[in-house]
């Protein structure tokens, strides 16, 4: 079980990776970077090779140094470059928040990320993770579109969270709209049955 200033990072729900100044990564000893190299699944070079530590909420890789959390991917390319990727993001080509692959990671600004993460979006794929693909999704886009389904049948929001095993103030936000905006859901289909 994690603890200390690690877990409480993770933890914190109101960490905004663009609100917050990148910390200085130091040098690295031999020692950390084997720690660090112990939390990736390493494959092929052209792989995605994914942060199997400890995340935050977008799927981000965090580890600690001297007791300081730094994102997984700004000490990637630390190791791999000799170099702080200093004020500038560290961007994924491969659009993967958990690859460390220092081939898939590119130092740049902000806009020039947001630039990227648009123009590599597919109508398919959306422009960012959402719904399932979130890694602590409890929900599945079969089960938001039940969830419709129930509430349809006359169910309430608290028995269709115990069925679904979520709180029912989930399932009122996405029977509202507020969340799970990218399923849709034929609701003439479920008034017409």
């Amino acid at each position: 079980m994690l603890d200390g200033p690690i877990w409480n990072f993770c933890q914190n729900r109101r960490w905004n990776m663009a609100a917050r100044p990148h910390r200085p990564i130091p040098e690295l000893t031999d020692r950390q970077i084997d720690r660090f190299l112990s939390h990736i699944q390493i494959g092929e070079p052209d792989e995605c090779w994914p942060w199997i530590g400890a995340r935050l909420k977008t799927g981000y890789g965090v580890s600690g140094i001297n007791q300081v959390p730094h994102l997984a991917s700004r000490i990637s390319v630390r190791i791999s470059t000799g170099k702080d990727p200093g004020e500038l993001v560290v961007m994924h080509t491969c659009n993967n928040p958990p690859c460390v692959n220092p081939r898939h990671l590119v130092p740049g600004t902000q806009s020039e990320n947001m630039f990227h993460r648009t123009a590599s979006s597919t109508p398919d794929q959306p422009r960012w993770a959402c719904g399932a693909q979130l890694p602590n999704a409890k929900l599945s886009d079969s089960a938001v579109k039940r969830a419709h389904f129930l509430r349809a049948s006359g169910l309430t929001q608290r028995q269709i969270g115990d069925i679904l095993g979520v709180h029912n103030t989930r399932i009122s936000a996405l029977l509202s709209g507020k969340a799970w905006k990218h399923v849709v859901v034929d609701r003439e289909a479920f008034f017409s049955q």
